[in-house]
């Protein structure tokens, strides 16, 4: 990397589509393809988020990048459940200016609903469910 005067943010921005001729490389298609599939790319990203003390070592931790890769989630997650609740809208919407009738209520069947909300939402879903478990556990 010295000889060929670049850094890890160069060459990490090289493979990721910052240029055309980054984009038509087969070379840089391959190397990218390769990482972006790979089963380390997972546990690279967690190192980045968190990284290792070094062994023995009762120093901090060293920094990473946990601001940005936290913000990025944040992204991600919202984007996620934008397109989830996006998707069951129609199931939740209720006549226009008419009010919800009792029989509206208790005709729902919350086993369907929930079923309908795991496969359209699971995101939302595996959220909500992590949350509620966590609340169970700490009354315990």
């Amino acid at each position: 990397m010295d000889e060929a005067g670049i850094d890890p943010t160069i060459l990490l921005d090289g493979v990721s589509w910052v240029t055309p001729d980054c984009i038509q490389d087969a070379k840089i298609q391959y190397a990218r393809s390769t990482l972006l599939s790979s089963k380390e790319l997972l546990s690279i990203l967690r190192r980045w988020q968190k990284p290792p003390r070094p062994t023995g070592s009762k120093d901090k931790r060293p920094k990473g990048a946990k601001h940005t890769l936290d913000s990025f989630a944040r992204e991600c997650c919202q984007d996620i459940l934008d397109q989830e609740l996006e998707s069951i809208a129609g199931l939740l919407v209720s006549p226009t200016g008419d009010d919800i009738k009792e029989e509206t209520l208790t005709s729902l069947v919350f086993d369907e609903m929930i079923e309908e909300m795991k496969i359209h939402t699971p995101t939302l879903w595996c959220i909500l469910w992590g949350l509620a478990y966590r609340a169970r556990e700490e009354k315990y």
